[in-house]
Formats: structure tokens, C-alpha cells, sequence
């Protein structure tokens, strides 16, 4: 049996760069968020930018529970048996006019869901950093914190998937990033040299995770944005779907003769 292993056409340009780092005993450290930004920075020439602005960039790591637990109140903070939801949202520019008017429509809808929204946390970020498209079409970006309510623990995850598609749909300008209690999405519309300083909570020393998987865009068919960026919430992939002779090369560079 021989294996052609010409891994490289030059005639299909790369795009994207995609990695991840995993403690292999499962125990959540910091040393894997910072691994995991230093790894992505060195992977900036996979990834596209116009003038000063990057195409996107961003994680995936667990929701560190203990980081989370500090902004809620001793009353509000669930039982250490029962699950802690972190939700990730987009919400259009203008924070008076647009995010606070909404939230509490969120939550009723939570509620109806059998969710317990618990608050709402406006994210730090340094936004001087980003270039300024990216600055311009900011949206206001907040962590929605919840525990299970009434829904049992093995139907939560489905419920939350179900709650974010349905979020989706009846708020068509706001965009969920991650809601889950076991992960979180970080990303923006950067570099990534600039979102490696961008958000102080992937910097802060409590903020911990057994995993992160990374990812710097590399954007080909369509235009970049906010949404865009770091382009997974449960699954990670590399690259887009381009064309049929894009996705037959790749399977052709592997051929496998047999006697």
C-alpha cells in the first residue's frame, strides 16, 4: 500500500487557522487559556484582515464556574449539584436603546422556557484594541448567567440549543455566541495579536479551563463581521465550503494504491 502525502496544492490558497490545547487528566488550569492565546498568535498568518482590521478571532473553553460565581450574589449562586448556564449574546450597538430594553424580554422568555435567568453581566473589553471597521460595527456584547429552573439536568443541554435557536428567531438582531453550562465562546471581529489583549477576563488569573480550542478566520466568501468570527459554538471546523473541486482536491492528495 502507498500513500501519497502531498499535503500542500499551490494552486488552493490556505485559509483559516484552527488549534486546540487539552489537559489530558481533565484538570482546569490557567497555563491552557494563555497556551491557547500564544498558540493563536503565532498562527496570525493563517488567518485575513482589511487595513487594521482582522477577519476574526476567537475561543472555546468550559465555563469556569468559580470565575462566574464571584459576580453573583451569595442568595442567587445554585447548588454545587446543579448545572450553572452561561450564555454569550450580541446585542446591536447602543446599550440604553438596545440591550437593557431587551434583557428583561429575554428573561421572560427564559422563564416560559423553565430556565432561572439570575443576571446579566455587561463583558469588559478593551476595544481600543480592534481596528476601526471593527470598532464601528461593535455590537454590546453581555453574559446572560442562569441555573436550570425547573428543566431536569439530562434534558438541559437540549433545551439551551432549543432556547438559543428560538432566541434567534423571535430577536432577529441579536446573535448568541454560546449558551451552555459546560462551555463559552469568546470571539470578536480581530487579529489575533489584538484579541489576545481585547477581553481582561481571558487574562484573568481565576479564569481557568481543562480545554480550549481556538480559531483565527480566514474569510473567503463572505464578508466579515462580529457573527462571524471564530466560526464554532458546539463543534469546531476549519475553513468553508467553497466549491465541489475545493473539497475533491484535498480527498485526491489522498491516494491509496493496493496490489
Amino acid at each position: 500500500m502507498k500513500v501519497d502525502l502531498q499535503l500542500c496544492n499551490p494552486k488552493i490558497p490556505g485559509g483559516c487557522g484552527v488549534g486546540g490545547v487539552a489537559d489530558l487528566n481533565g484538570k482546569p488550569s490557567r497555563d491552557i487559556i494563555a497556551m491557547s492565546l500564544e498558540a493563536c498568535v503565532r498562527l496570525e498568518h493563517r488567518g485575513g484582515h482589511i487595513a487594521d482590521t482582522g477577519d476574526g478571532c476567537g475561543v472555546l473553553l468550559q465555563v469556569c464556574r468559580p470565575f462566574f460565581e464571584q459576580f453573583l450574589p451569595r442568595r442567587l449562586i445554585p447548588d454545587p449539584d446543579s448545572p450553572l448556564v452561561v450564555g454569550t449574546f450580541f446585542f446591536p450597538p447602543g446599550e440604553q436603546t438596545n440591550a437593557r430594553g431587551l434583557q428583561p424580554e429575554i428573561d421572560r422568555f427564559f422563564r416560559r422556557c423553565g430556565l432561572k435567568p439570575l443576571m446579566w453581566r455587561k463583558v469588559p473589553i478593551q476595544y481600543k484594541v480592534l481596528g476601526a471597521s471593527a470598532n464601528q460595527s461593535r455590537p454590546e456584547i453581555w453574559h446572560a448567567l442562569l441555573s436550570q429552573g425547573i428543566v431536569p439536568k439530562e434534558r438541559l443541554p437540549l433545551v439551551l440549543f432549543q432556547v438559543k435557536n428560538s432566541i434567534e428567531r423571535e430577536f432577529r438582531k441579536i446573535y448568541t455566541a454560546s449558551l451552555s453550562a459546560d462551555t463559552i465562546v469568546y470571539k470578536a471581529l480581530a487579529t489575533s495579536i489584538q484579541f489576545a489583549e481585547l477581553y481582561p477576563d481571558l487574562l484573568d488569573p481565576s479564569m481557568e479551563s481543562a480545554l480550549c480550542l481556538f480559531h483565527r478566520r480566514y474569510s473567503t466568501n463572505t464578508f466579515s463581521s462580529w457573527e462571524l468570527a471564530q466560526v464554532f459554538r458546539y463543534l469546531a471546523q476549519n475553513g468553508e465550503i467553497n466549491s465541489i473541486k475545493a473539497n475533491r482536491l484535498p480527498l485526491l492528495t489522498f491516494k491509496v494504491n493496493s496490489a
